[in-house]
């Protein structure tokens, strides 16, 4: 276990009224505590997997992170509290933001929850539900021909 973090003390971790991701604010690049937007994220269980160890042949315990318990269902509302928070304690007033996935939901989620303008570019390919996540949270949708290698 680690003594100490970037300066930071795991106790430091456990402040009253902060929970999730947001708990390690100290070790991430936010100034300002109040420009925060979130939908909840982090927290979520971490499962132990009955099967997949012995099917790798491996002999440990092993746990996985139930991402899906995330406002998006997805493992990048993570990234998206930080790059919306970011932007908005910068002044930005629109996000822009290519995807051909999750990311672009996550980020129109959060973006929407502060009044962000946010337009997703994605490749014509990328699977509808996608595209519905995204309109969800009024986000702008753009394509572009291609397959993403």
């Amino acid at each position: 276990m680690y003594e100490r973090v970037g300066g930071v003390a795991p106790s430091d971790f456990s402040e009253r009224g902060i929970c999730g991701l947001w708990r390690f604010h100290r070790l991430l690049p936010v100034s300002d505590l109040r420009s925060i937007v979130t939908l909840g994220e982090g927290g979520t269980p971490l499962n132990e997997s009955q099967r997949l160890p012995r099917t790798l042949g491996f002999s440990g315990r092993l746990f996985l992170k139930d991402e899906t318990q995330n406002y998006t269902g997805t493992n990048k509302d993570r990234p998206a509290t930080l790059e919306v928070t970011k932007a908005l304690e910068s002044g930005v007033e629109a996000i822009d933001v290519a995807s051909d996935g999750n990311a672009g939901p996550a980020v129109a989620a959060y973006s929407a929850r502060v009044g962000l303008e946010c337009t997703v570019v994605m490749p014509d390919n990328t699977h509808r539900s996608k595209e519905i996540l995204r309109r969800c949270y009024s986000a702008r949708d753009l394509f572009w021909l291609g397959v993403v290698v």
